[in-house]
């Protein structure tokens, strides 16, 4: 007896409709085991990241949601230069409800968060390419167990967001005529 790929679809649909939200405590403790090779800021108000960690875990009405996105975890972080926000999303579509997001944002205020909202929500149901979030310095897909490595990206975007050219050509002068130096090693000895 053949099945129809419609039938086949339909199971394949309702069967991932049962998947689970993400797991909040195993992304929150993945995401604080990767942090704590970085020192807390000086003079920070918080002793922890965990105390610096926002989350907003998910509402009951979240299950049967079959669209959008929404952040669970949220970090804020400063450099001498700019403030980044780091997020955690969830995507509340079934077909990828293992599958998270990270991503981080450069000089993110408050104000444009909620513009952004504002116009997604006019926008939306009238295009299929609504605007997407300004700022954006990283974002990545991942799977429980694969955050640490979508946060090493992260970092290695914040540090190439951070990078300047100013140096000047005297440095470089000094950098392309090294002095000679010398080296004395110890002799092996015969033992």
């Amino acid at each position: 007896m053949a099945v129809s790929k419609e039938l086949k679809d339909a199971v394949l649909g309702e069967l991932q409709k049962g998947q689970p939200l993400m797991n909040l405590e195993l992304v929150r403790q993945e995401l604080l085991k990767w942090l704590e090779h970085l020192p807390i800021p000086d003079n920070s108000e918080n002793e922890t990241w965990e105390q610096r960690l926002r989350e907003f875990p998910a509402e009951p009405e979240d299950v049967g949601l079959e669209s959008g996105l929404r952040i669970r975890l949220s970090l804020s972080l400063r450099t001498k230069e700019n403030r980044y926000q780091l997020s955690i999303l969830e995507s509340l579509m079934p077909t990828s409800r293992e599958v998270h997001i990270v991503c981080v944002h450069v000089n993110w205020k408050d104000t444009e968060w909620q513009l952004q909202k504002n116009v997604e929500q006019c926008y939306a149901g009238n295009f299929d390419d609504a605007p997407k979030a300004s700022h954006t310095v990283w974002a990545q897909n991942f799977v429980l167990g694969q955050l640490g490595d979508a946060l090493a990206a992260c970092a290695l975007a914040i540090f190439g967001n951070e990078l300047i050219n100013d140096q000047s050509q005297d440095e470089d002068k000094n950098l392309c005529n090294p002095l000679p130096v010398s080296v004395n090693f110890p002799k092996p000895s015969d033992d």
